[in-house]
């Protein structure tokens, strides 16, 4: 509880972010979460061979956030250089990337830099490691500095709410075919949304929803965006109670 408290005041109060080692396995590869790379608040790295390949030595698992080049790297020594494998030789070029988009874009927070380097990543290393049990096991991708410093900030979408007509009032009725307007705001802090598509579901099987996808197109950061209803139709024989929806 001590450690992550200090992480979390780290991440949280002083804007910091916390890359660790993922692990290199136990006489081969493991699945395990291990520490501190598994605490929360903490970029986790586990360690791959050339060609995005996963040598079956390191530590595995899903608190891995990303992956990263960690075999045959050259470093010093304290008499010279040396060449290491090992996630701790993967993990410091990802606190790098880090570095190098905070040093382009200071005032982003670590939020920001989180997500662009996690979301950039590249995911070639699951076509490459076909093994099913490492489908997300070694984060969203081999990091990519190219693409984190080159791709725009992305948007944040929240959900504002939203305006309900059903007949005369607001309170859908079984049989009874509704119009939702759902209203979205894009954070004035991040980056504008372009061709933005939202998706509307429900397991409910009572309840259809005639236009599940809707073209919102683009929202400036700071903006806020009503575009047309969904349309949804309740069954005669629906229930009352509550519907869960989910919106995409």
């Amino acid at each position: 509880q001590y450690e992550q408290a200090t992480i979390n005041v780290c991440h949280n109060d002083y804007n910091a972010i916390i890359v660790c080692a993922g692990g290199n396995g136990n006489n081969g590869q493991e699945y395990a979460i291990q520490y501190p790379s598994g605490y929360e608040n903490v970029i986790a790295v586990a360690p791959l061979g050339s060609n995005n390949q996963w040598n079956h030595w390191g530590t595995y698992h899903e608190t891995i956030d990303l992956s990263s080049p960690g075999e045959n790297i050259r470093s010093t020594t304290c008499n010279g250089y040396a060449s290491w494998s090992g996630s701790s030789m993967a993990s410091p070029i990802v606190a790098s990337i880090f570095g190098l988009l905070k040093s382009l874009h200071p005032s982003w927070t670590n939020i920001m830099l989180e997500t662009m380097v996690l979301a950039t990543a590249d995911p070639i290393i699951y076509s490459v490691n076909q093994e099913s049990y490492l489908e997300g096991m070694l984060g969203t991708g081999r990091v990519d500095s190219y693409y984190a410093i080159t791709t725009p900030l992305f948007p944040k979408i929240e959900y504002v709410g939203e305006d309900i007509i059903c007949g005369d009032d607001s309170t859908p009725e079984a049989g009874e075919q509704c119009e939702i307007f759902i209203i979205l705001f894009n954070d004035p802090e991040w980056g504008n949304a372009i061709d933005l598509q939202a998706t509307l579901e429900t397991n409910n099987p009572y309840v259809t929803i005639i236009n599940p996808n809707i073209n919102y197109g683009d929202i400036n950061a700071g903006e806020a965006m009503i575009i047309e209803p969904y349309i949804l139709e309740f069954d005669i024989n629906t229930p009352s109670g509550n519907i869960d929806f989910d919106l995409n």
